[in-house]
């Protein structure tokens, strides 16, 4: 086994970190725990059944370098919310046209992801409770960060960033954003070496989980 692995999947990195909040004294007041998609939502779910909160998504999708697709430069939540990284976009000299076309394609899949997971059913009323955010890692940070700026902006009372992994300057970067950051370990370059089992999740298995979260197990173990 390597050694390196701090998490055997997201599960257990979900149960470690419920752990962790209820030690700090959470949930504190009117609660509501939203996972970003897709891997996010498996650790999210788990802290929202030990904390006894409500459970729901958030959707953000990273906008990426037109010429270099595995390269983020911003991220843009459903709502239309949107943080770009301007020293990158001046570096490499994106004009507004280009840039524009990356922001919209990025929305429209944050759009049509939040679409399909909430079907009928009512957004989250955030004013007034603690909003607390979960995703699986963070690398860049941008999705973290540009819905931590959503849920502030909807009336969320605190906001807390929670995450299994983060790399230092990232977790440095989105608790600026949040009146409290938990991470469980730091520092890893990528998740492989923080998770031993890091598959993609289905759409489909998110939306079973938000559907009836108390099959968190039986969701992800399909």
């Amino acid at each position: 086994m390597n050694t390196r692995w701090v998490f055997r999947d997201r599960e257990d990195a979900g149960r470690r970190l419920a752990s962790e909040l209820i030690a700090r004294g959470y949930p504190k007041g009117p609660t509501i725990v939203l996972g970003i998609p897709n891997g996010g939502m498996i650790v999210a779910a788990l802290v929202a059944r030990a904390l006894r909160a409500e459970l729901d998504a958030i959707c953000a999708r990273k906008v990426l370098h037109p010429q270099w697709p595995k390269t983020s430069i911003g991220a843009v939540a459903a709502d239309g919310t949107v943080l770009l990284n301007d020293l990158l976009i001046a570096e490499w000299g994106l004009d507004s046209d280009t840039l524009g076309r990356a922001v919209r394609r990025a929305y429209r899949d944050a759009r049509q992801q939040a679409a399909y997971l909430r079907g009928s059913r009512p957004s989250p009323i955030l004013s007034g409770k603690t909003v607390v955010l979960v995703d699986d890692a963070l690398i860049t940070g941008y999705t973290m960060m540009v819905a931590a700026q959503s849920v502030q902006a909807q009336g969320a009372e605190q906001v807390v960033i929670a995450v299994p992994t983060a790399s230092v300057q990232t977790a440095w970067h989105v608790q600026t954003l949040a009146d409290r950051c938990i991470c469980l370990t730091r520092p890893y370059a990528t998740t492989r070496e923080a998770y031993r089992d890091f598959e993609p999740v289905p759409d489909e298995v998110v939306l079973r989980m938000l559907m009836q979260p108390q099959t968190i197990t039986e969701a992800v173990s399909v």
